[in-house]
């Protein structure tokens, strides 16, 4: 009973700083994203999104999922972080000049000549990648939030610095490249010189053996997931091209911005703790319903709204990108679902069920690449705006008729949590929504929307969605807008806390 509340205070002070270091990158990544939409076209996402995919799954097999287990091994010391620092650094060495020499037969497959010299460029990064993945871990083991929080902002920042001035002079898709390096060296720096763990000449692949039981499970399940999320990306290019590709990207990209404001941060939290209750079932589960309950009720609503808005948000970017609102709409659903899936994972990985985790994600990826196939038949002779709506409404069906209900079934198993206490932990959320969705319907249909400038119109659009939202939730769930506001002044706290030091010096 006495550990209780501290696992309460400690999960919601990691969850603020994991939410801190989301809002600093989301909001610098949302903002950078738009600018670089606004100058860059279709094709030049597209060409980058392409390479990223056979390097995510590059640098997936490099890890060998040591980063997961040396955040839920009870064992770890400096010889074993080395002797992992070590063995990762070789592997994707190894990943690195695979990709670099195979990058023009991977251009020739996808008919992208100009895929070539992006892969390479790109794959010179894969080391610095995993690196920073598994200072990523440490911290994430060390409950140092802070740190993370850091990285995300500053990373973030300086690489969209980089990236809007190469595209602002005209540089095309390097303009990208040139993000990713910046954010890739940055974030590895930053993540390095703030913390205790730094690799010895020390390795000893006997130290690295005992966690590859566990490891390798979960590799299976990031492969898995890999599979669930690139598997789209990856055949878009192959049979329709990177315009495709990018107009796709894009809308995913924008449903992960809004996933990644709140769910991602609890869910970066959530294997950390549910690990420490797993001999609590009382605890797990209501620590589960939390993660559930705050997850939902900010991101549904977001979603729900990103799909009305779907075009007044493209079409703010320019008119390249207007051929992409039916399935930024379509994928918004899936978004929304995600508020409920994202903590099975880290669920199974803290009761030691890291198979259960791979079959789950290997489930719906092979579900996924088949139900691609039947996208691909029905819109062979489409247009590429129908050919990406085609896209996004099969794999949406794919994650709402299958990953959903298996996902709720676990965690009605695993969790111990009732079909009741679920439907409460989303009541609020759902009802909450109503009020904003009627409005910004109804905003939509006036005549004098469509004479003042896009950009104009998603702001209107967004403040009306917000201020609606706020007063919905404060009658259908006061307690947890107490809540959210008290976590936003925190975070807003810590931000000035930081900088105060700074502006005394100066």
């Amino acid at each position: 009973m006495s550990d209780q509340p501290s696992q309460s205070s400690t999960l919601g002070a990691s969850v603020k700083w994991s939410m801190l270091a989301n809002l600093l990158q989301e909001a610098a990544t949302g903002v950078i994203t738009f600018v670089l939409a606004a100058l860059l076209t279709p094709r030049d996402f597209g060409l980058v999104s392409t390479a990223g995919v056979y390097l995510i799954f590059a640098e997936i097999l490099a890890g060998l999922g040591l980063q997961i287990a040396i955040i839920q091994t009870p064992t770890f010391n400096r010889n074993i972080f080395s002797s992992v620092f070590w063995t990762l650094t070789g592997l994707s060495g190894l990943m690195s000049a695979g990709i670099f020499l195979g990058a023009g037969w991977v251009a020739g497959i996808n008919r992208m000549p100009e895929l070539e010299p992006v892969m390479r460029a790109l794959a010179l990064l894969m080391p610095l990648g995993c690196a920073s993945a598994l200072y990523q871990a440490v911290h994430q083991r060390d409950k140092n939030f802070k740190a993370l929080a850091i990285r995300s902002g500053v990373a973030t920042t300086l690489g969209g610095v980089v990236g809007v001035g190469m595209a602002v002079s005209h540089y095309g898709v390097w303009a990208l490249v040139g993000q990713r390096v910046t954010t890739d060296v940055i974030s590895l720096f930053t993540l390095a010189t703030q913390t205790r763990w730094h690799p010895r000449l020390h390795l000893r692949l006997s130290e690295v053996k005992p966690l590859l039981p566990f490891s390798s499970k979960v590799l299976m399940g990031q492969i898995g997931v890999g599979v669930q999320g690139q598997m789209d990306a990856l055949l878009l290019a192959l049979f329709f091209g990177p315009t495709a590709v990018g107009l796709y990207r894009l809308a995913d990209r924008l449903v992960e911005l809004a996933l990644r404001l709140v769910t991602r941060s609890i869910q970066n939290v959530a294997l950390t703790h549910f690990a420490a209750l797993q001999g609590d079932p009382k605890a797990l589960k209501t620590t589960f319903l939390r993660c559930i309950r705050i997850s939902a009720c900010v991101t549904i609503p977001i979603m729900i709204g990103t799909a009305v808005c779907a075009s007044p948000i493209l079409r703010s970017l320019g008119s390249q990108w207007i051929d992409g609102s039916p399935a930024l709409a379509i994928l918004c659903a899936m978004g929304a679902a995600k508020a409920l899936t994202s903590f099975t994972g880290p669920l199974l990985q803290a009761v030691s069920r890291p198979g259960l985790a791979s079959l789950n994600v290997w489930g719906i990826g092979v579900f996924s690449a088949l139900g691609f196939w039947v996208a691909k038949e029905l819109s062979s002779a489409m247009t590429t705006s129908e050919q990406v709506t085609i896209v996004a409404a099969c794999r949406t069906t794919i994650f709402l008729g299958i990953y959903l209900p298996a996902n709720l079934v676990l965690a009605v198993i695993y969790a111990k949590v009732s079909w009741l206490e679920l439907g409460h932990a989303l009541k609020s959320s759902l009802l909450a929504s109503l009020l904003p969705v009627l409005i910004l319907e109804g905003v939509q249909r006036l005549d004098f929307l469509q004479e003042i400038h896009p950009r104009l119109e998603l702001s209107l659009l967004a403040a009306l969605g917000l201020g609606s939202w706020i007063v919905s939730l404060s009658y259908f769930d006061p307690v947890l807008l107490d809540r959210i506001r008290s976590t936003a002044q925190s975070i807003r706290a810590r931000v000035f806390q930081r900088a105060q030091p700074r502006l005394r010096s100066d």
